[in-house]
């Protein structure tokens, strides 16, 4: 479908406008930059446009679609059986205005956007033409196509600009640290004619005024690991300029190619990257308020309830399928456990237990004991292993500023969490989960389920046990919260204890039983392990010692990952925790075993040269194993995460490459990769919107909260409803292919994929790695606490259709520098400057929020209210003697017809008074409701609603109200009453919403027919708008739903109306705000 009319010319905005503020002279944008989301947009279907590649390659893009079961609704140039062609008579191409010789030299296709729940397929497909004779600077290029898009020509127009931006221009869009290496990658994706072959052999560095002010040579890097014909990456190049020292804002300008995206070189760049992944790790804090200024992404506190023991079993019977649907086919020798009874380690504790705070792990709102576990131990170790970490107190938390360690507070949150988690026989619960479905996927945090904990493990208590041994024996953790140390230490004693037992009476294979896959790898042997290594760190008992060694033997492939990877897991726990016992000052060195410890030296020093050389040995400068790249595979894959082993070897062995690999791999994180996307949420120009998020999923904004990690190298996309394989069967090259497949660092799309998900221990280690190197840098002492910030806006109601500027301010700071997210209801984010325009579209309460990012990283957030009205609105009901009630929400919950039909509040329902906006003359109150059980209700007779009718002879009524919905919660809930009159299921009036209906929102109901579908209502009803509902029975026994006074849905049916028994009016149990409900009995 043509949605936008996007072809033709460059566009006359300038983007570095949007992205730095900056003044970047003759940069221009084209729609290929809309259909790269660099200003966070999404390209409608149907938005197209061209570039120039070099002089002698154009690219041709256009975002189409497909329907489920069809065939692309444009550019279909692949056939079923794979075969890619463009007929020679469907384009011609001229330059200045004279045709010239070209040919389509390559295509790809790949989905570039898939949301989830509805499907929204854009669909991103790339043509390349190579031209005869070169372009030379200003000739006016014209594709002009005929059949692609349809039985219209149509143009595509640039003009050869040396300035232009380049896609195959690779720079990490934070910027770069003023002293530390930087670099940038050439290199571009042709779809099936291969990759570009980079015709220069130099590049530049250009300042904002367009002035040459660095020069250097490209340096070819292939990429090393892949087996398949032909070899991905092989004419990638480097532009290394390390030498530019000078704090401003620049482009790479390559000959023949063009620029890049504009980037930052800044004192505190390495602050940036720091204070992104601390403020991912506060937005997954649980059970405390997530507050402005620090995220703009809030919501109360959650999972403050306490959790279930989820005994006796009988009384818990979905969360006993859950526990046993996750470890069968156990490999460890004891029995399976498949029920309390069948446990090795029964429940002691009864009842229910607090278990609030930590982190929700993943995507997901539950809380894993291990990764838990893990979590802290990276950031405490980071505190006590690497120089000055420990003194950082500028992240950006709210505890930043305090005068206590940032990085210790941020684990101690997590370990007040662990430290509940023990039963009273010393051992820990595997984990909190949802008590009754495997995830919370259809709420907010603060509207969670109910909490149930999970059986203990030896696995989860040995990692227990290392974790809370570890922050206990923490020299500045002792100093800074001597309580909670000795807290910790004696819960740590107690885990260990428990295991000691558990071993002495099961052995220690037959000790351990499965209950997923989390800590499994090894079984248990590595968390045991992980367990000695820190009660001897903490305590200096060489019994511990002794039980370490038994139990690890640093450097066999059996305690490696698949043979090869070193310090997976606990086993990396443990051999760092030893190795640096001496450095972080829990132990002398005389208590040291020195050939041990040199082995456990030797593991990290190895994982760190591992890491060096997968960097080195990818194109693009990620540490990615050519172990996977041989199997064609991928997965779950960090950069910064597998970075963290540099840096520890950096302490024992330093080496000046280490920093230089750091960095790549941050690189390729923050868009120097081949998609220019930034795989950290909140950063860079071009960011995702679609991730495996819980809360992601149920908020109100368009983009994420900020600082999540996502994969970074995929496979490709899997099954996933409602596009079932069409994802990956539209990819062209196939990811499948055995010749010349899809290459894997350019497969992306902005979709839901579990394999770029990520866990809380790899945003541990990625901010405990990066903060090594900010502590050392000329901008690692600043200080820094989040100041307030504030939106400045209209007062009172904005008519509809009348354009809102705001703008940010936070004292302070000079947010001219800043890049500013701007997102507000209605309105698609956008990447602007300290003010933002938009025109509502809706009417009723409205949203503005900012984010402003300074170059080293300070964050602010504000959020701005308001709300708008009708240009001529309606006006509240006056009662008649039709009247049977009347609510008007001023004051009260009153009935104001005079009749005293007064409602009855059941839950958390209120009234509020900026939400108006259906009236002409905005005023007085309007009902607000949150979630379900949150409803008004009144109690009617019969002869009040339907007097002694039937069917045939219905008594005329209409039912009525303003309606502003934000959200609908009864899927998978159960039926739900949102705006209705009951007496019988073959007797009611009005919107229901059911807990399976497909789409997930109400029908309009009487009896059992339905007036409007639940397809019909989401077609019809606008969330977040007034809208005005009349449901309608006329004398005749016709049922009619209105909606803005218009009639969208006429029936005749019988519902029975023979009986006497009452009529309860419901309204409620969904997030949203009702006003002015009348009901009568005439047709109004």
């Amino acid at each position: 479908m043509e949605t936008t009319n996007f072809y033709k010319k460059l566009s006359s905005y300038v983007f570095s406008l949007y992205a730095f503020g900056l003044a970047l002279g003759s940069v221009q944008a084209t729609e290929i930059d809309d259909i790269e989301g660099l200003k966070l947009a999404m390209p409608l279907v149907g938005t197209s446009g061209i570039r120039v590649i070099t002089p002698t390659l154009l690219e041709v893009a256009r975002v189409n679609s497909k329907p489920s079961g069809g065939a692309p609704d444009s550019w279909n140039f692949v056939d079923s059986a794979g075969t890619f062609s463009v007929p020679a008579d469907s384009y011609t191409v001229t330059v200045n205005e004279q045709t010239v010789t070209a040919t389509v030299s390559g295509f790809r296709r790949r989905p570039l956007y898939a949301p989830l729940p509805s499907r929204d397929l854009r669909v991103d497909n790339r043509i390349f033409i190579t031209l005869q004779n070169p372009l030379v600077n200003g000739d006016e290029v014209t594709v002009t196509t005929s059949n692609w898009e349809g039985p219209t020509s149509v143009p595509y127009e640039v003009t050869m600009d040396p300035l232009r931006r380049n896609a195959a221009i690779h720079v990490n869009q934070e910027g770069y640290q003023t002293a530390s290496p930087k670099k940038a990658v050439i290199g571009y994706y042709l779809g099936n004619a291969g990759e570009l072959q980079v015709p220069a052999t130099t590049f530049s560095v250009i300042n904002s005024d367009g002035a040459t002010v660095y020069s250097g040579n490209l340096t070819l890097k292939p990429d090393v690991g892949y087996v398949y014909t032909p070899l991905p990456y092989q004419a990638t190049k480097i532009a290394d300029f390390s030498g530019l020292q000078t704090p401003g804002e620049y482009r790479l300008l390559v000959p023949g190619l063009g620029t890049s995206l504009p980037f930052r070189i800044d004192d505190g760049m390495l602050l940036n990257y720091v204070r992104a992944y601390a403020l991912g790790l506060y937005n997954q804090r649980c059970g405390c308020d997530i507050e402005l200024p620090y995220s703009r992404h809030t919501h109360a506190a959650c999972h403050t309830a306490p959790a279930f023991i989820p005994m006796p079993q009988e009384n818990f019977p979905k969360a006993w399928t859950n526990i046993i649907s996750n470890n069968s086919d156990p490999s460890h020798s004891a029995a399976r456990l498949a029920s309390n009874a069948t446990s090795l380690y029964p429940f002691v504790k009864t009842g229910t237990i607090d278990v609030s705070g930590g982190h929700h792990d993943a995507g997901d709102y539950s809380k894993y004991t291990i990764n838990s576990a893990q979590l802290i131990h990276h950031l405490v170790f980071a505190v006590d292993a690497f120089p000055s970490v420990g003194a950082m107190d500028n992240i950006g938390i709210p505890e930043s500023g305090d005068g206590k360690s940032d990085l210790l507070q941020e684990a101690k949150f997590e370990a007040d969490f662990l430290a509940k988690m023990q039963d009273d026989d010393g051992g820990f619960f595997f984990l909190v989960y949802p008590k009754d479905r495997k995830y919370e996927d259809t709420v907010l945090p603060e509207n969670g389920d109910p909490q149930v904990v999970w059986p203990k493990n030896t696995s989860a208590t040995a990692a227990a046990v290392g974790a809370l041994a570890e922050i206990g024996s923490s020299p500045l953790f002792k100093a800074q919260f001597p309580v909670e140390s000795a807290l910790y230490l004696k819960k740590a004693q107690a885990g260990w204890d428990f295991l000691m037992k558990a071993i002495a009476t099961y052995g220690k294979d037959g000790s351990y039983q499965k209950l997923t896959h989390y800590g499994n790898i090894f079984t248990h042997d590595d968390e045991l392990a992980w367990a000695a290594s820190a009660m001897f760190a903490a305590t200096g008992d060489p019994a511990y010692q002794t039980q370490l060694m038994a139990w690890f033997a640093p450097g066999t492939r059996d305690t490696r990952r698949w043979s090869w990877w070193k310090l997976f897991e606990a086993y990396g726990c443990a051999a760092r925790t030893y190795a640096f016992a001496v450095r972080s000052g829990r132990r002398l060195p005389t208590e040291m075993n020195a050939s041990y410890l040199a082995l456990c030296e030797a593991e990290i020093v190895g994982s760190g040269n591992d890491m060096l050389d997968r960097a080195k040995n990818c194109a693009y400068g990620s540490s990615f194993e050519s172990d996977s790249k041989r199997q064609r595979t991928a997965g779950w894959y960090f950069s910064s995460d597998r970075a963290f082993d540099i840096t520890a070897a950096q302490i024992i062995s330093p080496n000046p490459a280490y920093e230089d690999a750091v960095l790549s791999n941050v690189n390729f994180e923050l868009g120097c990769n081949p998609v220019n996307v930034s795989y950290i949420t909140g950063s860079g120009q071009r960011q995702q919107r679609e991730i495996v998020n819980q809360y992601a999923k149920n908020d109100k904004r368009v983009l994420p909260p900020s600082g999540i990690p996502l994969g970074n190298i995929q496979t490709g996309f899997a099954y996933l409803s409602p596009y079932t394989y069409d994802l990956g069967e539209l990819v062209y090259p196939r990811d499948s292919a055995s010749v010349a497949p899809y290459p894997f660092y350019d497969r992306w799309g902005d979709s839901f994929n579990t394999t770029t998900e990520f866990v809380n221990p790899q945003q541990a280690r990625s901010l405990a790695s990066l903060a090594y190197w900010a502590a050392k840098s000329s901008g690692g002492s600043q200080t820094w606490s989040t100041t307030p910030a504030s939106i400045t806006g209209p007062v009172g109601y904005v008519p509809v259709g009348e354009p809102v500027t705001v703008t940010l301010v936070s004292p302070g700071l000079d947010l001219t520098k800043a890049r500013i997210t701007w997102e507000a209801s209605g309105t698609e984010p956008s990447i602007a400057g300290t003010s933002w325009t938009i025109t509502p579209v809706t009417i009723g309460t409205q949203w503005i929020e900012a984010e402003a990012v300074m170059p080293d990283g300070r964050r602010v957030a504000a959020r701005f209210d308001f709300s708008t009205r009708f240009a001529t609105g309606s006006h509240e009901h006056t009662p008649d003697s039709d009247t049977v009630a009347l609510y008007h929400f001023n004051g009260n919950f009153n009935d104001s017809s005079g009749n005293g039909n007064h409602l009855t509040v059941t839950g958390n329902v209120q009234r509020v008074t900026t939400n108006s906006g259906w009236m002409a003359s905005p005023s007085g109150e309007v009902a607000r409701f949150t979630n379900l059980g949150d409803t008004l209700t009144f109690t009617f007779p019969d002869s009040l609603i339907c007097p002694g009718t039937n069917s045939a002879n219905s008594t005329p009524f209409t039912l009525e109200a303003w309606i502003y919905p934000r959200s609908y919660r009864a899927y998978s809930f159960g039926n739900y009453s949102v705006l209705s009159l009951f007496q019988f299921w073959d007797s009611s009036l009005g919107a229901e919403d059911g807990k399976w209906n497909s789409p997930g929102n109400p029908a309009v109901m009487s009896g059992g027919s339905s007036i409007l579908t639940t397809a019909q209502w989401k077609s019809a009803i606008t969330l977040g708008t007034w809208q005005h509902l009349r449901f309608i029975r006329s004398a005749t026994g016709e049922l009619s739903c209105w909606i803005n006074n218009v009639c969208v849905s006429t029936i005749v049916a019988t519902p029975k109306y023979g009986r006497v028994n009452d009529w309860v009016l419901t309204l409620g149990n969904i997030d949203a705000d009702i006003d002015e409900v009348r009901l009568s009995r005439t047709v109004r």
